[in-house]
């Protein structure tokens, strides 16, 4: 999840008015975490969150991510605050995915998400051109609960 042009908000609109978007949004996705509590989210940096959810299916991957667009929408993001916002998902397929390039998927599905001028959520298509910027982004920035920030061994793609 991305906010858009939250830095200008925040010039624009002051420091306290920002801090109040970001605990909004934080109030949001507790209350979407509420309904789904096998779900993980928390903030990534300055207006970037990161959710994870188990799910069954591409389809109910994206049922949830529409959850989640809406949960937002309708209460932190809605039009008053006259913020965009944009989120990308990814439906990992258990022991398959390789955890740095689920993440740099899930970053690419964003990107598509930010292609449109209106607030999109969308789950990855693939897209071998936005892929290629985001090969390996997220090798040293992942942090799981109960474990300081972790790097994947470069090149492996394991821990």
């Amino acid at each position: 999840l991305q906010v858009e042009h939250f830095a200008e908000y925040n010039q624009r609109e002051g420091r306290q008015a920002g801090d109040d978007v970001i605990q909004l949004v934080a109030q949001s996705l507790q209350q979407w975490h509420l309904e789904y509590q096998n779900s993980v989210c928390g903030r990534h940096a300055g207006a970037d969150f990161a959710l994870y959810a188990p799910c069954a299916s591409r389809g109910h991957a994206d049922e949830l991510l529409q959850s989640a667009f809406g949960q937002l929408a309708t209460t932190a993001l809605n039009q008053r605050t006259g913020l965009n916002f944009h989120l990308g998902g990814v439906f990992l397929q258990g022991d398959q995915d390789v955890l740095g390039s689920a993440l740099s998927r899930a970053d690419a599905a964003l990107r598509q998400a930010q292609r449109h001028s209106h607030a999109r959520a969308i789950l990855y298509q693939e897209d071998r051109v936005a892929m290629l910027g985001n090969c390996c982004n997220w090798r040293c920035t992942v942090v799981l609960s109960g474990m300081d920030r972790a790097c994947l061994q470069p090149g492996s793609g394991r821990w």
